[in-house]
């Protein structure tokens, strides 16, 4: 079914409306976190569901913004700070970020 513009079924993604989406992002895509946490350890962190998270992840990160964060030059966010944990950024991924609408949000 469509929907005209505007309008859409349901809620809106809480991680879309995230002031650190293109974050949380990268931290999904790379699996960075605390070790053992997962999608938990990540939305204790940001404040979000772990559902939210796992939705997310799911319906509105592409294969295409996967595989560009995945084959690009930082292994981790402390490389992508340049090593200065905490760096304030204007959000990770911001230069991939049409990249990572592969769903509507």
């Amino acid at each position: 079914m469509s929907y005209p513009p505007g309008k859409h079924r349901g809620r809106k993604c809480t991680v879309c409306q995230h002031p650190e989406a293109g974050r949380i992002d990268y931290l999904i895509v790379t699996g960075a976190g605390e070790r053992g946490k997962g999608r938990r350890g990540l939305a204790e962190k940001f404040g979000l569901t772990p559902d939210a998270i796992y939705n997310h992840s799911r319906h509105h990160i592409s294969p295409e913004y996967r595989r560009a964060i995945l084959a690009g030059p930082f292994r981790s966010e402390d490389d992508r700070l340049g090593g200065k944990e905490g760096q304030a950024s204007s959000g990770a991924g911001s230069e991939t970020r049409g990249l990572r609408l592969g769903a509507v949000e």
